[in-house]
């Protein structure tokens, strides 16, 4: 079973609380060096934020965070010295079979911090979310990341709540063209049976007169 797992790298990061991220004003830019606070990209004269946060705690993205497709655990993976391991899950999926994680030995190993038999597992049922710019609005805003557990389109980061009910780690395809072109085929069909139909009805109409 292909399950998606976010891979976190603690390096230089350091805990931020929910709270003054979501308070955070968005810093204007004209380029990259000029996002020096939790930020290093300018985007639409804006510098772009990325924080992953675990109920109040929250920490800043940067090249070391990655998401990485893990389709089992048969091999188990260690982590590296200095490394804090973000990925995390339930313990009632972790005894199922059902998630996994990379192998922790203490609590400190886990961005949730708390490993449970070599595993990281969330406190109190909390989700992981991913925060960053919300351009229509000009501030932070949070929502589930990948692989949560989610009801609706609208409470996942990229928007889209897959069929089992987990958060997508891209956004929902855009089938807008595709459509579009499907209904303009068909509508290019009905036009050419109704012109055959009035050429044939007229056809029949002259020669009903004739006769």
């Amino acid at each position: 079973m292909e399950i998606l797992i976010l891979i976190f790298y603690y390096a230089e990061n350091e805990f931020i609380e929910k709270e003054k991220v979501l308070s955070l004003k968005l810093q204007s830019c004209k380029e990259d060096k000029d996002c020096i606070n939790f930020s290093n990209k300018c985007y639409e004269g804006l510098c772009y934020y990325t924080f992953f946060c675990y109920g109040k705690n929250c920490t800043v993205s940067n090249e070391n965070l990655k998401f990485e497709n893990i389709k089992d655990n048969s091999n188990k993976v260690e982590k590296k010295n200095n490394e804090i391991i973000g990925e995390a899950c339930t313990l009632e999926s972790s005894k199922n079979g059902k998630r996994f994680t990379r192998l922790c030995n203490t609590d400190s190993d886990c961005f949730s911090n708390s490993c449970v038999n070599n595993v990281c597992i969330i406190k109190d049922n909390l989700s992981l979310t991913q925060c960053s710019n919300e351009l229509t609005n000009n501030k932070i805003a949070c929502c589930k990341a990948a692989s949560e557990k989610c009801e609706n389109n609208d409470e996942c980061y990229y928007k889209y709540c897959k069929e089992d009910k987990t958060c997508n780690d891209l956004y929902r395809p855009d089938t807008s063209k595709e459509t579009v072109s499907i209904l303009g085929k068909y509508i290019i069909i009905a036009l050419v049976i109704i012109v055959i139909i009035i050429i044939l009805i007229v056809f029949l109409v002259k020669r009903s007169r004739k006769h």
